[in-house]
Order: C-alpha cells, then sequence, then structure tokens
C-alpha cells in the first residue's frame, strides 16, 4: 500500500522515501519475501545501471561525483587546459557577457549529468530534488558568504512542464535556497516562446532557438542569482541574463548543477556508466 504523492509531499515525505520504507519494512517482517521484494521494489543507482539498496547514488558513484575544480574563466567559468591561473577567458574578453560570473558545480560527463538526465527525461522529480541536495551541500563560499537577493530559475515553458510533471530548475532553486535563504522569484522571468530542446543543437542553433524567448516583468532586484540544470554553451543564460539587465537587474551571477567541460581523452572509468 502506498499513500498517495499529494499526501506524501504535505508531509515532506518523497515518494522515492516511503518507496525504500515500504522495501525495507516488508524485508525485514518478512524475510521470506525478500528475493520478492527486491525484485520488484529496487531500485538502480542514479548515476549508473548498478542495483542500489536506496534511491540515490550508489558507493562507487559517490566517490566520484566530479565536482569541478581546476582553472577557469572568471566569467564563463570555462576549464583551462593549459594554464595554471583563473582569467578571463579570450570569449568573455571580446564580448563581456551579462552576468558577472558562473559556478558549475560539477562535471556533466559523470553522475551528476546522469541523474539530471534520468530526472529529466524518466520522469523522477525526486532524482533532480536529490542532485539539488548535493548542490546545496557544495555551494561555493562566494555565494554563501555573499548571498543574492533573489534566486530566478531559468524558466521553462508551460507546456515542457505539463509534459515532463515538473519544473527542473525551480525544484534546484528550491532545494539551493534551503541554505541561501532568500526570496525565489517563480514569475518574473517568463519564457513566453516554446523552444525547441536545447540538446543536440550546435552553439549556433542554440542561439537562434533562444533568441527573444524571455521576458521580465515587476521590478527587477538588484542581486540575483540565475539557476539552471546544465551549462553547455551558455546560450540560454547569456539571453535570460541579457533580460535581466535591461529590466535593471545590477548584478547577475550564475548558478549551474553541471558544467559540459570537454571530455577527457582519458582517466577514470566509473563502472555502468551510462554516457
Amino acid at each position: 500500500f502506498y499513500a498517495p504523492a499529494s499526501f506524501l509531499t504535505q508531509r515532506g515525505i518523497s515518494v522515492a522515501e516511503e518507496r525504500t520504507r515500504q522495501r525495507d519494512y516488508g524485508a525485514q517482517k518478512m524475510p521470506i519475501l525478500r528475493p520478492f521484494l527486491r525484485t520488484f521494489f529496487s531500485t538502480k543507482c542514479l548515476g549508473c545501471p548498478m542495483e542500489n539498496a536506496d534511491f540515490g547514488f550508489c558507493e562507487v558513484c559517490q566517490t566520484h561525483l566530479g565536482l569541478r575544480n581546476g582553472p577557469r574563466c572568471t566569467r564563463c567559468d570555462r576549464r583551462f587546459e593549459s594554464v595554471s591561473q583563473d582569467h578571463a577567458c579570450g570569449q568573455c574578453l571580446r564580448k563581456k557577457p551579462y552576468f558577472e560570473s558562473v559556478h558549475g558545480l560539477f562535471q556533466y560527463y559523470g553522475p551528476m549529468g546522469n541523474a539530471l538526465r534520468r530526472g529529466k527525461y524518466s520522469g523522477i522529480p525526486d532524482a533532480i530534488s536529490y542532485v539539488g541536495k548535493h548542490c546545496a551541500s557544495h555551494l561555493p563560499s562566494a555565494l554563501v558568504q555573499d548571498p543574492p537577493r533573489s534566486i530566478i530559475p531559468i524558466p521553462i515553458h508551460w507546456k515542457r512542464v505539463f509534459q515532463r510533471g515538473f519544473d527542473t530548475p525551480l525544484i534546484l532553486s528550491d532545494t539551493i535556497n534551503t541554505v541561501l535563504k532568500c526570496n525565489v522569484s517563480k514569475h518574473q522571468l517568463k519564457r513566453i516562446r516554446h523552444t525547441k530542446e536545447q540538446a543536440g543543437l550546435n552553439e549556433d542553433g542554440r542561439r537562434r532557438n533562444v533568441r527573444g524567448a524571455f521576458h521580465f516583468q515587476g521590478d527587477a532586484p538588484n542581486d540575483v542569482l540565475l539557476v539552471d540544470d546544465v551549462y553547455t554553451t551558455g546560450t540560454t543564460v547569456r539571453e535570460a541574463s541579457k533580460v535581466l539587465r535591461r529590466a535593471g537587474c545590477k548584478r547577475i551571477r550564475v548558478l549551474c548543477a553541471a558544467y559540459v567541460d570537454p571530455r577527457p581523452l582519458a582517466g577514470p572509468i566509473i563502472h555502468g556508466s551510462t554516457h
């Protein structure tokens, strides 16, 4: 027996947590049913195809989360391969972005990227919340010590929210805000045009896809943190930042759960990787 999702949500319980609790309770009370329960109520690791006792990452993925480090651009957070100090990259020097800085927390090619894809495309909002909790635990000190006045999730068109059943950037924003504790502005920045999925488009196609897609209404906050799930070429956050800047925002920073760095030519292989 499972309680309705709305009942669980009102009590701060996720569907995944209830699923795990029911499975473990049954396995404890009726050991003879343990193989049956493991078969029908088991869950896979969010970062790889391995079976996992609990919802989330397995032990191997937990130790290979892919927290980004090393020298990067002080504006767009692009990783440098051949220098040892942070500085602005050539692209940001040629055309200064509307945002002040980007904080890409985890590498996209790893458990976090896999978890985000499973959450978005398999209809598992708890996976997005799980990624958000990891983000909240690894926020850069620059944001914790100097928090924004307002968090604005990159808006998704209502048709896509209806299709998926949830809003990924909004879930991440609400989870991250458990640490930053500021206002989450859910309705001021709107996506006024239903755009194609950015995945699969080249940089020029991505730029055309989001051009004119956003609109800001109301009084603009002075200090904003834009939140999105993945930073690939930056076209989405650049377009949103431009709209915010023209609306009167003085300071715009960006936080993304996963950042698409160039794939390494060689490196550690996570068992069962899905990418």
